[in-house]
């Protein structure tokens, strides 16, 4: 079972997914992408709840205070945002879905952004 895995080994299958996903040729089949999409979600949901049960980052530090390797996970909403619409449950053909999964993708941009600012 993975729930035990480190946040770093977390982190670098979410990479790995997201290769895959990102440049096809490389990585998973087509039909394989929402699946793979859902894991990296997954992985990234979870990410993100050790990245703040462990405070790796706080309001009051700027970038030179952050340890250089856990910087990385300043990156969970951009790679949020890269494969939201991704997904074949972005929309298709659905243009109502279409534009959730953008919007949803938007506000991780924004959020990844807003971080980026703080740091």
């Amino acid at each position: 079972l993975d729930d035990d895995l480190p946040l770093p080994l977390l982190w670098a299958e979410v990479q790995s997914i997201y290769q895959s996903v990102v440049n096809p040729a490389d990585g998973v089949a087509l039909p394989d992408v929402d699946m793979a999409i859902r894991r990296a979600m997954e992985l990234l949901e979870r990410v993100e709840q050790a990245v703040r049960s462990a405070a790796l980052f706080s309001s009051n530090e700027e970038v030179d205070d952050i340890n250089t390797l856990d910087l990385r996970y300043t990156m969970v909403d951009f790679y949020r945002a890269k494969l939201l619409p991704r997904a074949s449950n972005a929309g298709g053909r659905n243009p109502h879905a279409r534009l959730s999964a953008l919007k949803r993708a938007k506000a991780s941009y924004h959020a990844f952004l807003g971080r980026a600012e703080d740091l």
